[in-house]
């Protein structure tokens, strides 16, 4: 009796077992799902664009707009409201803005906000003073494109303009500095990591007397290279240059340091080899 009693209850722990295993899988293993507000998103976007002229959109075509920004689920219009509210402000025509809010209303509220802090930066005359054209591809370049963390690229971009702007920093022509400051945020997006600070620490050590004395463009020139290596190159660097010169580390020139410390620089980074 006790061991056909011990065998329905093995039997019993077997079948819930199985029950739980297939009822709830892994976590892993479960598709991912958000709630969409589709029909909010698309009135509320039809709405924006009734009581907008300036966008001199037809009834048909507002309707097509406003169905696909609702394809971005909840915080779609807003996204698009944003974008092309500071575009047409900024004077860029309404079928243009329309078309660069549509893909920020299918994108996310982060890179909408990096793109318009990053659009005010190069587009206002106290900053970048760009044209239209060129703040709008940059601001796109480090926004929609970039697949790091959009707030550290924003916050270094930020930092790098306004270095490089000011009279005490590198006082860079505005579309040289420009320039800079999108090539080098980008690649906190390649290295997910914040880039601004071990570029500008790299440039400071390099003009000062204790790294080299160098000239200005010749400091921008090697933080630049060196900064291509990634956030620990700039630590490499320094460590490497500070022993080459070292009575008791290797008592090397400062142009010799130079060329020892860019070589430990470029060794900052390893690619590995995938696993097979």
């Amino acid at each position: 009796m006790e061991l056909r009693l011990l065998t329905i209850l093995t039997i019993l722990a077997t079948n819930l077992t199985l029950w739980a295993s297939t009822s709830h899988p892994p976590k892993a293993g479960r598709e991912e799902f958000k709630k969409c507000l589709s029909t909010r998103e698309y009135i509320t976007t039809l709405k924006f664009l009734r009581g907008r002229q300036e966008f001199q959109l037809p009834e048909k075509m507002r309707r097509t707009v406003a169905d696909k920004v609702s394809l971005g689920c909840s915080g779609a219009s807003q996204r698009f409201i944003d974008v092309t509210t500071l575009l047409v402000k900024s004077q860029l025509d309404g079928k243009s803005a329309v078309k660069i809010g549509i893909s920020y209303a299918l994108s996310d509220d982060q890179k909408t906000k990096s793109f318009i802090t990053i659009f005010k930066q190069s587009f206002l005359s106290k900053y970048l003073d760009l044209d239209i054209f060129s703040a709008i591809k940059m601001a796109q370049g480090l926004s929609l494109e970039q697949h790091g963390n959009a707030a550290w690229i924003v916050k270094d971009f930020n930092r790098l303009v306004k270095f490089c702007i000011k009279k005490e920093g590198l006082d860079l022509p505005l579309p040289a500095c420009a320039k800079m400051a999108t090539t080098i945020a980008s690649l906190g997006g390649k290295f997910k990591e914040r880039i601004a600070r071990p570029f500008l620490d790299l440039y400071h050590f390099l003009i000062n007397k204790n790294g080299g004395g160098l000239p200005l463009h010749q400091a921008l020139k090697i933080s630049r290279q060196v900064i291509k290596m990634g956030p620990n190159a700039p630590k490499n660097f320094i460590l490497a240059y500070k022993y080459g010169v070292r009575p008791k580390g290797m008592e090397l020139s400062s142009i010799d340091a130079i060329a020892f410390a860019t070589k430990m620089a470029k060794r900052s980074i390893q690619e590995i080899a995938p696993k097979k």
